[in-house]
């Protein structure tokens, strides 16, 4: 039982942050130009999973730092603080607690000046970004240590760095959305930053 707890903690967690895109502007210009350049501080960072039998709530991040370039993005996890994730499952309260240090590299594409999608390729991830996943409900115990970089590359989802969103921006805020249905359920996620 604890086997499969664990299995199911660690697919929440990481598919908290990381998911496939609400539909995008298919008329949405070329990315050159686009105010989504530039660098970033992740401000708000919001995940919720509905399900049969599973209600999550994510929230944290704040701190991270995203540079978005012609041809890539960067995530700096040095400042970020812990994802908690609060919710229940089958009817039994489920805590969790999963935290980033170091940096990702992505190559990255875009389309749009204000608005449009931004999209990465997760085998180009290259860096020494790593995470660690902690359970705080039922009880208080580290579930496992991770390399952000190896699981991104795998094509896994990684709380905090979707594959593909819709992003809307302006000269001072930035705002991903992004959505998915899975086995667990409705996964739908939107992340705020502020030009840093």
């Amino acid at each position: 039982m604890f086997v499969n707890y664990a299995r199911f903690t660690v697919a929440a967690v990481l598919t908290a942050g990381a998911v496939a895109a609400l539909p995008g502007s298919a008329a949405a210009a070329p990315g050159r130009g686009s105010c989504l350049m530039g660098n970033w501080t992740l401000t708000k960072y919001v995940m919720t999973m509905k399900g049969k039998d599973v209600s999550l709530h994510t929230t944290g991040g704040q701190g991270t730092r995203l540079r978005v370039g012609k041809n890539g993005a960067v995530y700096d996890f040095n400042r970020s603080k812990p994802a908690i994730t609060k919710g229940t499952r089958s009817g039994e309260e489920v805590g969790l607690w999963s935290s980033y240090r170091g940096r990702l590299s992505l190559k990255s594409k875009f389309r749009g000046a204000r608005s449009g999608v931004l999209t990465t390729r997760p085998g180009s991830a290259r860096g020494d970004a790593n995470g660690l996943l902690g359970q705080l409900k039922p009880e208080k115990k580290l579930l496992a240590k991770y390399s952000i970089v190896e699981t991104y590359r795998r094509g896994e989802w990684v709380a905090l760095i979707p594959h593909r969103a819709d992003f809307r921006c302006n000269g001072r805020t930035l705002l991903l959305q992004a959505k998915k249905r899975d086995f667990f359920g409705t996964s739908t996620v939107k992340i705020e930053y502020r030009r840093a």
